[in-house]
């Protein structure tokens, strides 16, 4: 077993008002307590990256941070949680040029980790304009296995569910929330327990969700325009209200520049890059007030039913089959709905 701490930069406002000077101490405190991790064997110090925050965390420079360590410690592995690699927060190429640093300065001791961030307020102050501008978040989760309940209680640790099928339906719910909270859709005091994969009133509209045992961590891409990009790509997205909502299909793809009437202009289907969407039959047992058999089917899940009609759905509206379509929706958009996204070239 390895052990490791989490290091942020956290300066309470009570300790500020008693000493002005506490962010200092609080920095100096954080160092002492890695140099003390390392003196006693454990294996990695994470350090965050927080940007226009107050009291959580303070650690807007953790490469600096990361750097003074390397010097003071011999052994414990110092790692990124997270850099953010949208280039208005950290370019790219920079953050490249940061990691081979610091893999020479440790000498082979740093631990790369990079993500999106906590939320719009981290990444509005660097001219990402708005949460508005993105259209599609893709994540990936983990799942429970047989093993991994068993290695759970080992460590008398609870599990949410022993029915590993089920586990997935709780790993895609919780990311779609979480996606919520990030672009701002759902309020943080409105999660609880009590929500997750059973309020299905609290969803995300841009959200796509799927889980694996294949993964112990979240794979993220979150796609959306900004006035800054280079790319001759746009995005956007509507939402579909059931398996048949055609006219979703339709507004997205006019919303990305394309011309559509009932089918994609023959004109701009070269424009077309892909369609991405999220689908679930609706949990009442009927669409428009017509019974569907999707969750009765004792042969086949009706994961593949959904899919299959949805995907039938936009291929008669785009007139190409291939369309990316992921079942299983717990809040990604309303019941029996989901978001409909369209990648496309600009015209």
């Amino acid at each position: 077993m390895e052990f490791g701490i989490f290091v942020q930069g956290h300066v309470p406002r009570r300790k500020v008002a008693e000493d002005p000077g506490y962010e200092h101490t609080s920095f100096m405190h954080d160092v002492d307590l890695v140099k003390q991790a390392d003196r006693h064997g454990f294996k990695y110090a994470w350090l965050s990256e927080h940007h226009f925050l107050e009291e959580y965390s303070h650690l807007s420079a953790s490469e600096v941070f990361l750097g003074y360590l390397a010097g003071v410690t011999e052994r414990i592995h110092l790692g990124s949680a997270i850099w953010n690699i949208s280039p208005p927060v950290n370019h790219p190429v920079r953050v490249a040029e940061r990691v081979a640093m610091m893999d020479h300065l440790s000498e082979g001791r740093f631990e790369f980790g990079t993500g999106r961030g906590a939320g719009a307020l981290e990444v509005t102050g660097f001219g990402i304009e708005s949460t508005d501008d993105i259209h599609f978040i893709q994540i990936k989760t983990g799942a429970l296995t047989t093993e991994r309940i068993t290695e759970a209680r080992q460590r008398r640790r609870a599990v949410v569910t022993t029915d590993t099928y089920k586990s997935m339906a709780y790993a895609r719910a919780v990311a779609a929330l979480g996606i919520g909270v990030a672009t701002g859709e759902i309020p943080q005091a409105k999660l609880t327990s009590d929500v997750i994969v059973r309020d299905f009133s609290v969803f995300s509209n841009v959200a796509s969700t799927s889980s694996g045992v294949e993964l112990m961590n979240c794979e993220i891409i979150a796609l959306g325009n900004s006035t800054r990009s280079a790319s001759d790509l746009v995005i956007a997205h509507a939402v579909m209200k059931d398996a048949i909502d055609a006219a979703a299909v339709r507004e997205a793809l006019r919303r990305a520049g394309l011309s559509v009437e009932c089918e994609l202009a023959e004109k701009d289907r070269a424009r077309l890059v892909n369609v991405f969407a999220k689908c679930e039959p609706d949990p009442s047992g009927a669409t428009r007030g017509r019974r569907h058999v999707m969750f009765e089917d004792g042969d086949i899940n009706y994961t593949r039913h959904i899919r299959g009609v949805v995907n039938a759905v936009v291929a008669s509206v785009t007139g190409d089959t291939m369309c990316y379509v992921s079942a299983g929706a717990e809040h990604q958009g309303p019941p029996a709905g989901g978001v409909v996204a369209v990648l496309a070239r600009a015209g």
